[in-house]
């Protein structure tokens, strides 16, 4: 089985996106920032169609949370697919400012960048 992490997939565009891996009999990691019920829902819709998947938070505008995601979707990896590694990422979440430009600051800034 091939595996796919699509980061931004508990809803919109990144969760259709996962829907459809699992339909094409990959295994799914999804991701999520802020809704993990959302995730949950996604997950659940792989497995009601007979894929498998396990959601995961991950917050793409904080770095330092990096390497605490890497050893989770290791772990993950391994307990619930039976792998050590990945074959597809989708990079599918992002970040943003909805902020009126002139009280943006220089750390918002560059955190888009």
């Amino acid at each position: 089985m091939k595996i796919v992490i699509v980061t931004g997939s508990s809803r919109g565009l990144g969760a259709s996106t996962a829907i459809e891996c699992a339909r094409n009999g990959m295994g799914v990691v999804v991701t999520y920032n802020s809704n993990p019920n959302k995730a949950k829902d996604v997950v659940n819709t792989i497995a009601q169609n007979g894929g498998r998947a396990v959601a995961m938070k991950l917050d793409v505008g904080d770095i330092s949370s990096f390497s605490a995601f890497r050893d989770d979707v290791a772990g993950k990896l391994e307990t619930v697919f039976g792998r050590d590694d990945f074959d597809y990422l989708v990079n599918n979440a992002g970040y943003g400012l909805f902020n009126p430009i002139a009280t943006v600051t220089e750390e918002q800034f560059d955190g888009l960048f």
